[in-house]
């Protein structure tokens, strides 16, 4: 038998390395990430799709009414969720259409994905899947060059051994408060190069393979509702080679108005796009938080001052907007004609984003989008602390044991 001393050493050899294994840090200890910029919040998990739990990282309770504690998108300013329905409804996939093999996730649940790798910082995550055996998914999330707005970097590589025909998949059914299962929706970009469908409901299975619900085509501030009203946006992103890989970006972001998200997304170049807004007066100004997604196969554009000039190409007239007021034309949609579009939402509120939140604010949880950021990154200099304090205590240890 070995002597006392020996045993203890051992005993003790074994307790410091599980110490030192837990006090590493590491930026994949959070199961989940709570980011922001300062304007757009989200939720990000490790699958690349939005909305995590309170179980982990608990959020705070979003402005309501029907407030969650969950977190999808949010603009910080008010505290309002895109997502309040109850249910996490933001999801994505991608399949090869000569296989069959897809995989995907919606609200952070899993269909046909492998977990790979997750890191996170206050300001942005990366989340590494693989997906139905025959891709690696990396969805980055990081601030773009507009203050408002998300970019997803979304890189996919065939990791089979033969050439896969690539089909992607995002769509989200908007729950946007205050005015939850009652939004207007525009759609725009539904015949750009690459869009196989742009559909009007966001309740979409994760494969892009199966028939979206709603219908394809562009819109105009269609609503209010109905309660599954949202995007889902299906791209054929071509051949790729065995091992070959592509990379494309998507954008969310959050707005106080209509005309704010309009001017986002002219300043990142995007014709491709889905606005959700609330039923709130005046009619589609889209007070007092808008949000939107983006998609763009190009580079993203260097940094541009803010353009007061007319909205992004492609929204028309279409049948009710012969009246030339929000939402008071015949044809039982709301669709707005490019006419009013301009001169209604870009004249009276433009650049009023602090101006707009003193309507719907509410007060117990929007005191200051700083407010929140710096409560985020508080919990993050506390964790690192916690870290560090960690790993002096193992390194002591370590010392103290060579000495012994």
């Amino acid at each position: 038998m070995l002597p006392l001393r020996s045993r203890l050493r051992g005993v003790m050899l074994v307790q410091l390395a599980a110490l030192v294994v837990w006090a590493m840090p590491s930026q994949c200890v959070l199961a989940q990430a709570d980011i922001n910029n300062g304007l757009t919040r989200l939720g990000v998990n490790p699958l690349g799709s939005l909305g995590i739990t309170s179980n982990i990282n608990p959020p705070v309770a979003s402005a309501g009414p029907g407030s969650v504690s969950y977190l999808t998108l949010r603009y910080l300013p008010t505290n309002g969720e895109a997502d309040s329905g109850g249910v996490r409804e933001e999801r994505w996939g991608v399949a090869d259409a000569l296989s069959a093999q897809f995989g995907g996730s919606t609200g952070g649940v899993n269909t046909n994905l492998t977990a790979g790798t997750f890191t996170s910082t206050a300001t942005s995550a990366v989340a590494t899947v693989t997906a139905g055996g025959i891709f690696q998914v990396t969805h980055d999330f990081h601030p773009s060059a507009h203050p408002n707005v998300y970019e997803i970097t979304i890189t996919i590589q065939n990791t089979s051994a033969a050439a896969v025909n690539l089909r992607y998949r995002r769509a989200f059914q908007w729950d946007i408060e205050p005015t939850q299962f009652q939004e207007f929706l525009t759609l725009q970009g539904s015949a750009q190069p690459g869009v196989l469908s742009f559909t009007d409901m966001g309740n979409a299975a994760v494969n892009p393979l199966q028939a979206p619900p709603g219908t394809s085509g562009d819109v105009v501030n269609k609503g209010p509702g109905p309660v599954n009203s949202g995007f889902t946006l299906t791209l054929d992103l071509g051949t790729l080679p065995a091992g070959g890989s592509t990379v494309f970006r998507m954008y969310y972001g959050a707005t106080a108005d209509r005309a704010a998200a309009l001017t986002a997304l002219t300043s990142l170049g995007i014709a491709v796009y889905a606005i959700g807004h609330p039923n709130t007066l005046p009619l589609n100004s889209g007070n007092p938080n808008t949000f939107f997604l983006g998609y763009s196969s190009a580079p993203p554009p260097p940094p541009l001052p803010s353009p007061t000039g007319p909205s992004p190409p492609g929204e028309g007239s279409f049948p009710g907007s012969s009246s030339g007021h929000a939402g008071q034309g015949e044809g039982g949609y709301g669709f707005g004609a490019r006419s009013r579009a301009l001169p209604v939402l870009l004249g009276p509120y433009a650049g009023k984003e602090a101006a707009s939140l003193t309507v719907y604010h509410a007060p117990p949880h929007t005191p200051d989008g700083a407010a929140v950021a710096s409560a985020s990154a508080g919990a993050d200099d506390i964790l690192a602390l916690a870290w560090a304090g960690m790993a002096a205590l193992a390194l002591g240890l370590a010392i103290a044991f060579a000495r012994w």
